[in-house]
This record gives structure tokens, C-alpha cells and sequence, in this order.
């Protein structure tokens, strides 16, 4: 199926939502429908011949729509779509630096000699705080797993990294606790669901 005859389109602060009539291939069947994507996922918004195509990520793959609309309309659509794109990533970067300073204060803690590096005892004790208890070739295997650039110590960067991957798997593993049926979305009833639980 194809997405024809865009009727209306209303971007907003954090998504994109497009109003279309969608005709099947051999043109027995009109429905009308709409899209709503998150502009996070956005990949690209380009102009067509006759109209518009948006290519958003959704599940890790992308997921290209092509809307007809009026000649006027294509040009508006695709700069405000690349303006939206481009606040939020402004956005994305300064929340990003955010957690990194925050992320180097609980750096600094582990960091005991204060050398600017997480040295193998220090990782040692890192881990032993948390409730692991790890002999020293576990500990040396873990360093192993953290220094991405093989210095033999866990520089800041690398520690950050690790963090920020640790938490974004985080909230993954929650939105898909929440996701039942896989759809890439929320809805109120698997809400009210896991809520009941």
C-alpha cells in the first residue's frame, strides 16, 4: 500500500503526524488513516516529484513513507521536519554532556589515587561495594572487558560509555516489560496491565 493524498500534516514539538488516504496497489480500496512517529527517530525527510518521503527508525530498521501533497506544501514540510531534527539533536547533545558531568563525579569516587584512571584495585573494590565478590583474575578479566583502547586501566571515557550503554539497556528492558505485544509502543491497556501486576 501507498500513502496518497497527504491531507494534513501537524508537527509539534517531539513528533510528526501525517493525515493520508492509503490506496492499495491495484486501487479497489481507499482508507483513510494517520502516522504519528517520534521526530527522534526521524533519518530523513526529503522532497519527491510528488510530494514528500520521511524515513523514520523503527525497530532497529527503517520504515520509509511517501506522502503526495501539493508542490507548495512539500518544501514547508521537509525544512520543518530538518529544523525539528535538528533542535533535537542540539537537545540530545547537551543532555548528553549532562550525564557525563554527572557521570564524572561517580568517576572521581571510584578513581581513589585520583590519577585520572580506575586502576585494577580500585575496579576491585568498585565491584566488591556492589556485592561482588571476585578473585583477582575476574576482576583482571573484567578491566579486560572495560578498557576499549587496551591501556590496562579504565580511563573516563570508556567508564562513561560503559554507563551510559548500561542505562539506556536499562530503560529498554523496561519499556519492553511494558510493550507486550512488541508493537514498538506502549498502549493504555498493557499499562494498566503491568501496573495490576
Amino acid at each position: 500500500a501507498g500513502s496518497k493524498g497527504c491531507r494534513c500534516w501537524v508537527l509539534d514539538r517531539d513528533s510528526f503526524t501525517a493525515y493520508a488516504n492509503v490506496t492499495t496497489l491495484d486501487d479497489q480500496a481507499t482508507s483513510y488513516f494517520h502516522l504519528e512517529y517520534s521526530l527522534t527517530a526521524l533519518v530523513c525527510a526529503e522532497e519527491t516529484e510528488s510530494g514528500v518521503t520521511v524515513t523514520f527508525e523503527h525497530r532497529k530498521r527503517h520504515v520509509r513513507h511517501d506522502f503526495d501533497c501539493q508542490a507548495t506544501d512539500k518544501q514547508k514540510i521537509v525544512s520543518q521536519l530538518r529544523q525539528h531534527q535538528a533542535k533535537l539533536k542540539l537537545r540530545r547533545q547537551i543532555q548528553w554532556h549532562k550525564q557525563r558531568n554527572a557521570l564524572r563525579a561517580a568517576f572521581d569516587v571510584v578513581d581513589v589515587s585520583g590519577d585520572g584512571v580506575i586502576d585494577l584495585e580500585e575496579l576491585g573494590l568498585l565491584l566488591s561495594t556492589l556485592g561482588e565478590s571476585l578473585s583477582g583474575a575476574e576482576v583482571r578479566a573484567r578491566a579486560r572487558d572495560l578498557d576499549a583502547n587496551g591501556s590496562g586501566t579504565v580511563e573516563f571515557d570508556e567508564f562513561a560509555d560503559l554507563m551510559l550503554a548500561w542505562q539506556e539497556q536499562e530503560l529498554r528492558d523496561v519499556f519492553e516489560f511494558f510493550d507486550d505485544d512488541a508493537s514498538g509502543t506502549i498502549s493504555v491497556a498493557e499499562l494498566s496491565a503491568a501496573i495490576q501486576a
